[in-house]
């Protein structure tokens, strides 16, 4: 196996791991997380004076409820994910990723990837592979 060949597939491993880890993230419901983290602890206290303040014990139930999850729903939040780094590699390779496996704009829209993040690849909305 020559040099060049070594490299390209080096490339490509590199690419796909770059874009596994774009998509996980975005499959976690990562995006954001400190600024997610900060709306679902917004939302608890919210959910707290309204149990506070309910009188009808059936509301109030359903409204704790809604809290708990809304608390495990932050717990899941990771906080350490630098989506942003993440976004930005996938951006910097997901043209040539797409190209080499026929992947396209639909596709990665289908999977739930940003049509910003698309365009700031430029990759095209009508582009068929």
């Amino acid at each position: 196996m020559g040099e060049e060949h070594k490299a390209a597939l080096a490339k490509g491993k590199s690419e796909a791991a770059k874009v596994r880890k774009y998509l996980k993230a975005l499959e976690a419901g990562q995006p954001g997380g400190a600024a997610r983290a900060k709306v679902l602890e917004q939302r608890i206290e919210r959910l707290r004076d309204d149990i506070a303040n309910e009188d009808n014990l059936l509301r109030r139930v359903k409204l704790i409820q809604k809290r708990f999850d809304t608390e495990d729903k932050l717990k899941d939040v990771d906080t350490s994910i630098d989506f942003d780094a993440l976004e930005a590699d996938f951006i910097g390779v997901v043209d040539s990723y797409s190209e080499r496996n026929g992947i396209s704009y639909h596709t990665w829209r289908e999977v739930g990837v940003p049509a910003r993040a698309l365009k700031a690849a430029g990759i095209k909305r009508t582009r068929r592979i």
